[in-house]
């Protein structure tokens, strides 16, 4: 009997745990698109204001904390690469933005450093909206699907360990 608890209890656990690693992949794509909102808006101010050439903004970047920071350092080591192609590599490593997320940040890179600062601005303006729509969506299924998920886990946990036991 102690050892059909112990096993009930550990089914549970294990239940919820994933439940739990579900709804936190949602909350973490929320904090990184709330970063890679803060870094486009101070990258549209540092070439609106001051004109910094994208190396610089590459350091500047680099010093931010997590995933991004980890990324700008990454194309601080590119070297000679093209701007489009070092995003592309490093962007694979972005593990918890979706594809449309890692798309909008492509599309971007195929505009920084080329074309006059109007431009540039432009397609900084033009991700930074798509960033932010796709930050709103994300605020939303975070905050109506990361409860569910973990209910769910901890009740189909449940249901599983009554089944077996």
């Amino acid at each position: 009997m102690p050892v059909k608890i112990i096993g009930a209890l550990a089914i549970i656990a294990s239940c919820t745990m994933l439940g739990f690693e579900l709804s936190s992949h949602l909350i973490k794509r929320v904090h990184i698109l709330e970063v890679w909102q803060r870094v486009l808006q101070r990258m549209s101010g540092l070439i609106r204001h001051s004109k910094t050439p994208l190396y610089e903004m590459y350091e500047i970047f680099a010093a931010e904390k997590g995933e991004v920071g980890a990324f700008f350092s990454s194309l601080l080591k590119c070297g000679g690469e093209g701007t489009f192609e070092s995003w592309k590599r490093n962007m694979n490593e972005m593990k918890w933005l979706s594809g449309a997320d890692a798309e909008i940040l492509l599309n971007l890179a195929k505009g920084l450093g080329k074309g006059d600062l109007g431009t540039q601005i432009k397609d900084i303006d033009f991700a930074l909206d798509g960033i932010t729509s796709a930050l709103h969506q994300a605020k939303e299924i975070s905050a109506r699907d990361a409860k569910m998920y973990r209910s769910i886990s901890f009740f189909a946990g449940v249901t599983v360990a009554i089944l077996l036991v």
